[in-house]
């Protein structure tokens, strides 16, 4: 298995590329991925990879930086700040240029050398915030 700190980075540089066949083959094919600010909960990798698809062409030049990292053995918890430009709609949120700066952590759980299970924690009141403007 990947040293956790660098899976959670390989996961970064996947959203950061877009690239979706590199994010759903970081998953196991049954991982679920936890939005717990929404309480939300997506199941598959390429479910997981479709919904991030949506997510970055709503903010195609979004970025995640990592702030730190800590693990467990085999548990990395990183926290980041994620940046963008809503350039098209995304979900009830109509694009008007708006800045995004989130902060967040992620959370994995591996099964072998996969993510079985990431949890996303974020302020979905920030998040709104900042979406809703023009």
């Amino acid at each position: 298995m990947d040293h956790p700190a660098g899976a959670l980075r390989a996961l970064h540089a996947a959203y950061n590329a877009s690239d979706t066949e590199a994010i759903a083959g970081r998953h196991a094919d049954d991982a679920a991925r936890e939005q717990i600010a929404v309480a939300r909960r997506v199941h598959q990798a390429r479910a997981i990879a479709e919904g991030m698809r949506r997510l970055l062409d709503a903010l195609p030049e979004a970025r995640w930086e990592p702030t730190d990292v800590a693990h467990a053995p085999t548990t990395p918890l990183g926290r980041s700040v994620r940046n963008g430009t809503q350039q098209s709609d995304f979900g009830p949120f109509t694009a008007s240029d708006q800045s995004l700066r989130r902060n967040g952590v992620h959370v994995l759980h591996f099964r072998h050398v996969r993510i079985a299970r990431s949890e996303d924690h974020w302020e979905s009141a920030n998040f709104g915030h900042q979406m809703q403007r023009a």
